[in-house]
């Protein structure tokens, strides 16, 4: 199907149940592990009723199935005095990967950046290991940065 029939719009509380099966099948194939999905049930919610947190923005075909989502939150930069918007959770259908839809969502985040001037840029991170991931990006004209991730977190010893 033509990307063009594709429509972009913002998630609603509507379609909690959709990005929770989303982000359950995201789970399951970058990290190879279940999502809990009563706790990404709550997580979606608390986001889809907070908006100064971030938003999604959902990917429809033309009989409005959502055919991909990704999540839009900010990062404030003081050595840039800007937003940095992150990519979070993005899934694409597998039967319409390769057709352009990351880069239909993609490109409208991309212009809600430009036509904002207290945001400077996008970042998002992706597994190492997803070398189909990190040759979209690229192509789209995002780089490779020096950062590494580390993380802790409270629920694990350490």
């Amino acid at each position: 199907m033509p990307t063009d029939q594709i429509t972009i719009r913002t998630a609603t509380p509507a379609d909690r149940d959709v990005l929770v099966e989303m982000q359950c099948l995201l789970s399951a194939e970058t990290e190879h592990q279940p999502l809990d999905t009563t706790s990404a049930r709550l997580g979606i919610d608390h986001l889809l009723h907070t908006p100064a947190i971030g938003y999604y923005l959902i990917a429809e075909d033309p009989i409005h199935t959502i055919v991909g989502c990704l999540l839009v939150l900010s990062e404030w930069s003081t050595w840039q005095n800007a937003e940095m918007w992150w990519l979070h959770d993005v899934y694409v259908l597998p039967a319409w990967r390769q057709a352009g839809v990351f880069r239909r969502l993609y490109d409208h985040v991309r212009l809600e950046v430009m036509a904002n001037p207290r945001v400077l840029g996008l970042r998002l991170y992706v597994n190492q290991d997803n070398a189909s991931a990190r040759r979209t990006y690229e192509r789209l004209g995002m780089q490779d940065e020096h950062w590494a991730l580390y993380e802790w977190l409270s629920t694990t010893d350490g």
